[in-house]
């Protein structure tokens, strides 16, 4: 489950289906879900030689709840509700798994993900897991596996 939400740019009716409920505008620009990675713009430049330089930074609750092994960043034995923040770049997946008992966040600040064979982000347990995008940053989320 990947819930990602946002303040809507417009409320009313869905020019689609005409149902009440909100409209995102989810870019000024001509971009669509169908185009390539690379025309869709900031994922130029990234991911070079697949190095990695991600950056995970601890805000507040379970300390150390994460590892990196290859492409694979993983929080789990979290003890208590926990916020991290993640910056920078990542070519692999994320697998979160909090256990039942307490909330998690994993919050991006230029923060730039591209899988290429699995989810991008699974969530395998969790109370409450909430993925954010704080203010004034650009964040990418590359699910280029084959359709």
């Amino acid at each position: 489950m990947l819930l990602l939400t946002g303040c809507p740019a417009d409320q009313g009716k869905n020019p689609d289906n005409g149902q009440q409920g909100n409209v995102a505008d989810l870019g000024g620009d001509d971009a669509s879900f169908g185009d390539s990675v690379e025309d869709l713009g900031g994922y130029d430049g990234y991911f070079e030689d697949d190095v990695q330089d991600v950056f995970v930074t601890w805000v507040s609750g379970s300390e150390g709840c994460y590892t990196i092994e290859g492409d694979v960043l993983t929080f789990t034995s979290v003890s208590e509700d926990t916020v991290y923040a993640l910056s920078g770049e990542f070519k692999g997946n994320i697998v979160i798994d909090a256990g039942d008992e307490y909330k998690f966040e994993l919050q991006l600040c230029g923060f730039s993900l591209v899988s290429d064979s699995v989810n991008p982000i699974t969530v395998i347990s969790g109370d409450k897991v909430t993925i954010t995008a704080k203010k004034g940053c650009e964040n990418y989320i590359y699910d280029t596996r084959e359709a």
